[in-house]
């Protein structure tokens, strides 16, 4: 492998998060059941990373996921040019040749991961999709960046296994936080957002009624289209349909850990007709609760 490496501060860029798995430590995840699936090879944060430049003739043996904070930046594929600003990634495909590197004038402030593992090609899909090379664009999120210092922390610790299997597991969380769906991504995807938890929030603390749509709307102060619209968009489900998974999930507990009969259990949950009840409890949970309670138990 041909790399080249622009001029860059003998001390590196002030206020760097590095680390590089040693190649013991690499093979070792490789052969863990518990990690070989996808794992981390280098980690790093990158603040004002000037002179930053990187190319690679023949590529590189893992996935590489930079995401940019701050700045500007670009990188090169496939006889391509694209652009990088903040508040965006791009995943490089393994075994590529490419380039890329921090604008001159306005420096990036950079996130990046080397990853690798049965299932890294499945994550750069989910995140990129199977053709594009496009950089995305990504919301902003205090969680993602809190849990890639802890995965540097714990990556970090080489001699603890159980620290690095912890690290790379964490990986699965942090490359998923790339998702938009995950976060709002605006101040009116975040009220959004409040009002969908404010009504979940609602239907828990009525599970032992049996509220149709309009009383939930009602009670949100919300028409039922705009209800179910925000629902749609942010839990891929129905606000009535949420509300029947919020009461199952409910009898679920009430079978493990009470010795309610399903009678009892049906009129908690605003069923007069345990029948019904079961029926509803059978289509979602695929058995019904007498035979739930009963597999709980064996």
């Amino acid at each position: 492998m041909i790399e080249r490496i622009a001029t860059r501060k003998k001390d590196g860029f002030a206020g760097e998060r590095v680390c590089i798995l040693p190649v013991d430590i690499k093979h070792a995840l490789q052969k863990n059941t518990l990690c070989k699936n996808l794992y981390l090879t280098d980690i790093g944060f990158y603040p004002k990373a000037l002179y930053h430049n990187r190319e690679r003739q023949h590529g590189c043996n893992q996935f590489i996921l930079i995401y940019c904070i701050h700045g500007e930046g670009w990188f090169s594929i496939h006889r391509k040019t694209y652009k990088l600003k903040a508040n965006h990634f791009f995943i490089l495909p393994e075994n590529v040749a490419h380039k890329y590197g921090s604008d001159p004038g306005n420096p990036w402030t950079i996130y990046w991961v080397h990853f690798t593992g049965e299932m890294a090609a499945d994550y750069s899909h989910y995140l990129m999709g199977k053709r594009s090379l496009t950089p995305k664009i990504v919301v902003p999120s205090n969680e993602r960046n809190v849990l890639f210092e802890e995965i540097v922390h714990y990556a970090s610790m080489i001699n603890n296994n159980d620290a690095v299997i912890y690290a790379n597991n964490c990986l699965y969380n942090y490359l998923a936080s790339f998702k938009n769906e995950i976060f709002s991504r605006s101040d009116s995807g975040r009220k959004q957002t409040s009002t969908i938890d404010a009504c979940i929030e609602m239907m828990k603390q009525n599970l032992d009624k049996n509220l149709n749509l309009y009383e939930i709307s009602q009670m949100m102060k919300l028409s039922i289209s705009h209800l179910s619209a925000l629902f749609k968009e942010k839990v891929h489900d129905s606000p009535y349909n949420y509300y029947i998974f919020l009461k199952v999930q409910r009898a679920c507990y009430l079978l493990w850990n009470t010795q309610m009969n399903i009678k009892t259990i049906a009129v908690q949950l605003g069923y007069d007709d345990p029948y019904h009840f079961s029926r509803i409890f059978k289509n979602m949970m695929g058995v019904s609760p007498k035979h739930f309670r009963q597999r709980d138990s064996q």
